[in-house]
């Protein structure tokens, strides 16, 4: 039985890197998507349409794989980052607004992602298992962050 599990996720973070120097970066859009993590594969079928596949999330011994499709548009002159979902494309609808902040001489990563994600789980687990599954993406997109960091330390 499938099962459907919202996630509504705000991340934010200061980076020690100016906004003139830290937007530049976003581009190729690509380069950036491949810091998330848990990432097992990541096509770019046309320009800026991007087919995901994650490892498993979920329950232990009940773990699923996360694939989807987006459209991302990036706009370098506000640092805005827009994801929206390819209908019909795996298992899970991936929305995102993401900016870049001035904040004085640092930038702020704001990251509003929100969607579903459709589980195969027996229903007995679907009360057990959104905690879990929230909890798990919430730590990607974390880490997703803290991956941007460190790529910006880096460069």
């Amino acid at each position: 039985m499938a099962i459907k599990l919202a996630i509504d996720l705000n991340n934010a973070a200061t980076m020690p890197i100016s906004y003139e120097a830290a937007v530049p970066r976003l581009h190729p859009i690509k380069s950036v998507i491949e810091l998330f993590p848990n990432l097992v594969s990541l096509e770019e079928k046309t320009p800026g349409r991007f087919y995901w596949r994650l490892k498993p999330i979920g329950p232990s011994g009940f773990e699923q794989k996360v694939t989807f499709a987006t459209d991302i548009t990036l706009d370098l002159k506000t640092g805005f980052i827009q994801v929206r979902p390819v209908a019909g494309e795996g298992n899970a609808i991936i929305n995102g607004d993401w900016r870049m902040v001035k904040q004085g001489d640092k930038t702020q990563v704001q990251m509003h992602t929100w969607g579903e994600l459709n589980l195969a789980l027996p229903f007995f687990l679907k009360t057990p298992a959104k905690p879990i599954v929230v909890y798990e993406f919430k730590n990607m997109l974390d880490k997703f962050i803290r991956n941007l960091e460190r790529e910006a330390l880096s460069a």
